[in-house]
């Protein structure tokens, strides 16, 4: 589900269904509070409504980088939501004037419930495998 292009710039709240196999998460997806400026985009997830700092991404180093939703401030033309290093959603930039453009994003996907995702240690690092 996504904004409806007719609700932007308007504070609409319209949406639309569409197929993707590979997507960015929503506003209402990652468990944000109700807004009266963005559509409500899909269901909120299970894993970031139980975990609240979720929300939060890291680099494989452990440093704290902000990152893009795929839903727009529906009240401008122009801007789309994301969240800060220290998990709280914002609009335009959150990365701070010193990394402005240091916004990353968390592609996401469905998988069929009777997919098997095993984890394995290689070289001293876990990881999961979709089989």
């Amino acid at each position: 589900m996504i904004t409806d292009v007719e609700s932007i710039g308007y504070a609409g709240t319209d949406t639309y269904n569409i197929q993707r196999k590979i997507f960015l998460l929503s506003y209402t997806e990652t468990a944000q509070e109700e807004s009266l400026v963005n559509a409500v985009e899909g269901t909120t997830l299970k894993y970031f409504k139980d975990d609240p700092y979720a929300v939060c991404a890291t680099t494989i180093s452990g440093e704290y980088k902000s990152w893009w939703l795929r839903t727009t401030n529906t009240a401008y033309f122009n801007t789309v939501y994301g969240i800060s290093p220290d998990g709280y959603v914002g609009v335009c930039s959150v990365g701070g004037t010193e990394g402005i453009y240091d916004n990353g994003v968390r592609p996401a996907f469905c998988l069929p419930k009777n997919t098997v995702i095993y984890q394995d240690n290689i070289n001293g690092e876990n990881i999961y495998i979709i089989q």
